[in-house]
């Protein structure tokens, strides 16, 4: 994403291993955070909803298996007492009704079955809804901790010309958009590095190999080095 640099150390500024020496605008980001902080709090809601809706829907399967066993039994038990006192139409009615009822047991206890995987799958599904969006905020709390930028090393800071605001030949400061793959500072290593330096012809013959150089750096002169 772009984002706007508000403060940053001027060129050549001399750094010490953890200074601050850039600063991003925060205020895009963490309207970002703030957005993804609101979105997981109304899925995890969203879960517990569900999960409560869940959780009745079971019950009152529960309830109803456990009142078609005492139907079954009932109707057994009608059975049994009806033998010597009813008539063989009704004693038959009463067969059917066990027949009925046993029939209505199985039914209730498949529901709880297909239920035991619907309530799987419908809880899989918010977790997986509050999983992608906690790992989104955690990668905004991540970008919003990379705003600030500090020196990895001591050295001295050097600002490249760049591509800044969609313009070549920028250089970063306060205000000018940066986006992914900018080049915004560098750090050198000024422990070694070569010096490219143009000679006059005519004072080509007062220089010989392995002569001690002094370098006046353009950034900082008041550090000349050897």
């Amino acid at each position: 994403r772009n984002v706007t640099v508000q403060s940053v150390v001027d060129d050549g500024s001399l750094v010490k291993k953890g200074d601050v020496v850039l600063r991003f605008e925060k205020a895009s980001v963490l309207d970002d955070k703030r957005s993804k902080e609101s979105e997981l709090e109304i899925a995890r809601a969203e879960m517990r909803r569900v999960g409560q809706g869940l959780t009745k829907e079971r019950i009152d399967l529960d309830l109803e298996v456990q009142r078609n066993q005492l139907r079954v039994e009932r109707a057994q038990l009608d059975v049994v007492e009806g033998v010597e006192f009813v008539s063989k139409v009704q004693l038959e009615q009463a067969k059917l009704a066990v027949q009925t009822t046993k029939l209505e047991l199985q039914l209730a206890k498949k529901a709880q079955i297909n239920f035991a995987k619907k309530r799987a799958a419908a809880l899989e599904v918010q977790r997986l809804k509050v999983q992608s969006i906690a790992e989104k905020l955690e990668r905004v709390e991540s970008n919003l901790e990379q705003l600030v930028l500090t020196a990895p090393a001591d050295g001295v800071v050097y600002g490249p010309i760049t591509r800044l605001n969609w313009n070549r030949g920028q250089k970063v400061a306060p205000g000018k958009v940066a986006q992914a793959g900018d080049v915004l500072l560098e750090l050198p290593d000024l422990s070694a590095f070569d010096v490219d330096i143009y000679v006059r012809q005519r004072d080509a013959a007062l220089l010989s190999e392995g002569d001690t150089a002094v370098v006046y750096p353009t950034i900082r002169p008041d550090m000349p080095m050897k």
